[in-house]
This record gives structure tokens, sequence and C-alpha cells, in this order.
């Protein structure tokens, strides 16, 4: 973990961001003076209001957002090492909403999906790291819930069945080969042996 070893305080008054109150410039670094984080502030009660921007010790971008009232507000980027984006999200009033995404450090999309009053809904989507798409998973108030399918990295469909309240399988579950032939199905039901809950599925039929 960084430590902070001493903040510098700017004491010009910038432009004002959303109010009449001045704002400064807060920068902090670490113990061997790499600058790590700089950000703006409100100078009465020290609230963050303006952009952020967070550093790696070795100088390139790391992270940067705005803040409102000492909130997240709108888009935020988190970034590797190389400049590449790692994570885009957006917030409103501090609460995630919006589009969200996550990248492999090859570029590629590593997941996506949408937030809807800091909850994940809807369909939310799972990448292979080196391209195509690897699940397809319908969210509910940050639980699985619903149809599901996952893919074979060639495309075609590996599996299919239903979460219900998490990432529990209920009901019929089918599993494909490669080629996108069926191969077997399966019948799941949630169990509970003292405090550990699960599923468990049972083959109903297999291909010869």
């Amino acid at each position: 973990m960084i430590l902070i070893r001493k903040i510098t305080f700017w004491s010009i008054i910038l432009l004002f961001i959303g109010c009449s109150k001045p704002i400064e410039v807060i920068q902090e670094y670490d113990d061997n003076d790499n600058l790590i984080i700089e950000y703006q502030r409100r100078k009465d009660d020290f609230a963050k209001h303006g952009w952020y921007k967070r550093y790696y010790p070795t100088g390139e971008l790391n992270e940067e957002v705005q803040y409102v009232d000492n909130r997240i507000e709108g888009q935020r980027k988190i970034y590797f090492k190389n400049g590449d984006i790692q994570v885009i999200e957006t917030r409103v009033k501090g609460k995630f909403e919006g589009l969200y995404q996550s990248f492999y450090e090859n570029g590629k999309l590593e997941q996506e999906g949408h937030y809807e009053n800091n909850a994940m809904n809807g369909d939310w989507k799972f990448y292979y790291k080196k391209g195509g798409l690897r699940e397809v998973v319908p969210f509910e108030n940050n639980n699985e819930n619903g149809a599901f399918k996952e893919y074979h990295p060639n495309g075609n469909l590996k599996t299919e069945g239903t979460y219900q309240n998490g990432n529990y399988e209920v009901g019929e579950l089918k599993k494909y080969d490669e080629s996108g032939t069926l191969i077997a199905k399966m019948n799941c039901e949630i169990r509970q042996v003292a405090e550990e809950k699960f599923s468990q599925c049972t083959t109903t039929w297999k291909a010869d």
C-alpha cells in the first residue's frame, strides 16, 4: 500500500465549477516523491468538486473522473499503464448508472452491461480474451436471474439454462459440444445443507 508523504496546496483560486465557492488543487505524493493523486476541492468544506486524477508511481494516468459535492458524477475511466482503457463506467449522484465496460490488456472487450440505480440489470455480456462472446447472463438487482447462454470460442452454443436469485441453476440445463450438437440434458434444483446453498444437477439424457 502506498503511503502518502505530503500534500501540496495550490492557493490559486480556479474556475468555479457549478458553484460560487473558490476551488483549490490538492496533490499527494508517495514516499519516493512520485505524484500519485491530484484533485480539485472546495476551500471552505474540503469537498471534492471538479476533476480528480490518479497516477501510477511511474507517472502514467491510472484514473480520471469528475466530482460534484464530494460524489462521483458522470463518466469514470481507469487506464492500463500503456494508456489503453481498462474500465469505463458512469455515476449519477455517486451511484452506478448506465453502461459499464471493462477491457483486457490486449484491448479486447471483457464484459459489458448496464446499471440502473446502482444495480446490475438486464443482459450482461462476457467475452473471451482473444475475442468472441463467452456468456450472456440476465441480471436483476445485482443477481443472476433468467435464461443464460454460454458459448464455445468458435461461437457455437456451449450451455443454456436458467439462473434464479444468483448463480443458482434451476430447471433444464442443456450442454453442447464444439460443433453445436446437443450432448446432454440435466435437471437442476437448488439445495441447502446447513448454511450452504448450491445447485444440484442430475443428468436426464445423454447422447450415445
